[in-house]
Order: structure tokens, then sequence, then C-alpha cells
């Protein structure tokens, strides 16, 4: 009797883990280097590109991220 409650419970165990992994869109993603960009996102953002950054800085008067990355130099800024 003890066995198959010891086997019942293991299975129920095994079973909660499998179905909150299955739950859960975000499994793996705390090990990036940035939890919240995949490598293709921060290779995007360190070229100015894909964040969709520039037209909120265009409507609030600054420039975009690509226009800040393509004149580094002239603002003196590193890139």
């Amino acid at each position: 009797m003890h066995t198959l409650r010891a086997a019942i419970l293991m299975s129920a165990l095994v079973f909660a883990a499998a179905a909150s992994a299955a739950d859960n869109p975000y499994a793996g993603q705390q090990t990036r280097s940035i939890n919240a960009l995949s490598d293709q996102e921060v290779a995007d953002y360190l070229q100015g590109r894909g964040m969709e950054l520039s037209k909120v800085a265009e409507l609030n008067h600054y420039p975009g991220p690509r226009h800040v990355l393509d004149q580094a130099d002239d603002l003196g800024s590193g890139s």
C-alpha cells in the first residue's frame, strides 16, 4: 500500500512539473545575457535596428538610435 501511494505521489509530481513547464513560455530565458532580449535583439539594438525607438525619439525631437550611431564621431561619443 505504501509503495502504491508513493508511486501515485511521484506520478502526480512529475505530471505537475511537466504541466508547469509547458505553461511557461519564458522557460530558459533567464540564462540570457539580457533576460528580456534574444541574442538577435541585442545585436539589432547595438546596430540601432529593430527596436522601434526612432518614432518615439523623433516625435520627442531627438534623433533615432540609428542616426545617433551613424553620427557618433560628430556627436563626440563612441559606439
